[in-house]
């Protein structure tokens, strides 16, 4: 398997006009030679479409009715020709140097690429990183873990990288995807070849309230969210066991059931609204029985499965307000109280 030499940077809109010059200018700005860009633009309603028509022949327009975003993914893909493949949400941005980074040390076996982000707010303010250093990026032959799991530890679209003669024995995705079509595409591209992972930020996450990654302005945002991440789980089950079928791969009947992030995204749904959570089966205490198993024989620092653990074991004992409290303590770590983030803090230096 031949390495990459050339990368199409698609950048996928939808009403983001604020943002998206920045993400359009970003890919222009790629030190790496043999970068095409391609701008789909997913039906939006305010002046994006201006903004695209600004910048002439030098990006390539992809105009559609909105779809959502697997079909946006789809129509980015269809008309792209480089060897390798990056999505770009048009929120976020990429630094000067990301395609000739990733391009420089692709080795040959992998087909999939990822890497860590530099979080912002949406005035560009620095909040972080995404993952946090601490928490895990898989890498290397990931195929048992997912037909035993149903994932793996993962970034998020504008931090990873395909090759494109894989892409093209997994896409187009079906047009039920209609969000989380990364997490499709991670699964399936990962059945076929290695992941690589880099482990410093390459491009720019932006967190602002128009999006997923502000979750904790309410209880019930917070409810919500993870009711999206349920559904966005099920659809990635369901499109990697529709795709091992294909390839003749035999998978965990209770695919998902084995996965930490699947089960708690359960359980705090259940717990912060139990009137709208969309698997009337699930029991609170069945499910933390289970998590907790499997949280305790999972690969992340000690500290974080500990705080992980003590957050279940409380959404199960608390009621009410205290509820979501605690949750939104867990997400956001800057709505914690000054005492907490100074135990987190401790507990970070001295993780094992």
């Amino acid at each position: 398997m031949n390495t990459p030499a050339s990368a199409s940077v698609i950048v996928i809109n939808y009403n983001y006009a604020r943002f998206l010059r920045q993400a359009i200018d970003s890919a222009l700005a790629q030190t790496a030679p043999n970068v095409e860009v391609i701008v789909v633009d997913d039906g939006s309603t305010d002046n994006s479409r201006e903004i695209i028509a600004s910048y002439g022949e030098r990006v390539r327009p992809v105009l559609k009715a909105n779809g959502g975003q697997g079909s946006a993914f789809n129509a980015g893909f269809e008309v792209a020709t480089g060897d390798a493949i990056f999505f770009l949400d048009s929120d976020d941005a990429m630094l000067p140097e990301t395609v000739a980074t990733v391009l420089s040390v692709w080795q040959p076996a992998a087909v999939l690429v990822q890497y860590r982000l530099q979080v912002v707010d949406a005035d560009g303010n620095v909040l972080g990183i995404h993952p946090a250093p601490w928490e895990p990026l898989e890498e290397g032959d990931v195929v048992q873990l997912l037909l035993q799991t149903g994932g793996f530890a993962m970034s998020i679209t504008s931090g990873l990288a395909y090759l494109r003669e894989t892409l093209l024995k997994v896409m187009p995705l079906p047009p039920q995807i209609v969000n989380a079509a990364d997490g499709c595409l991670n699964r399936g591209v990962a059945l076929f070849g290695r992941v690589q992972r880099i482990d410093q930020p390459l491009a720019i996450y932006r967190r602002h309230g128009g999006n997923d990654s502000d979750v904790a302005a309410s209880a019930d945002r917070l409810a919500s969210f993870f009711r999206k991440k349920i559904m966005y789980a099920r659809n990635e089950h369901q499109f990697m066991r529709t795709l091992a079928d294909r390839l003749g791969l035999a998978y965990a009947k209770d695919l998902g059931e084995r996965n930490g992030d699947f089960l708690n995204f359960r359980l705090l749904s259940l717990c912060l609204d139990p009137e709208h959570h969309p698997l009337p089966e699930d029991d609170s205490f069945d499910l933390l029985q289970r998590y907790l198993k499997v949280r305790c024989f999972e690969t992340d620092p000690l500290s974080r499965r500990v705080a992980d653990m003590a957050t279940a074991l409380g959404l199960c004992v608390l009621r009410g307000e205290a509820r979501s409290t605690l949750v939104r303590w867990r997400v956001e770590p800057r709505a914690r109280p000054a005492w907490l983030q100074r135990a987190s803090a401790l507990l970070k230096s001295g993780r094992p």
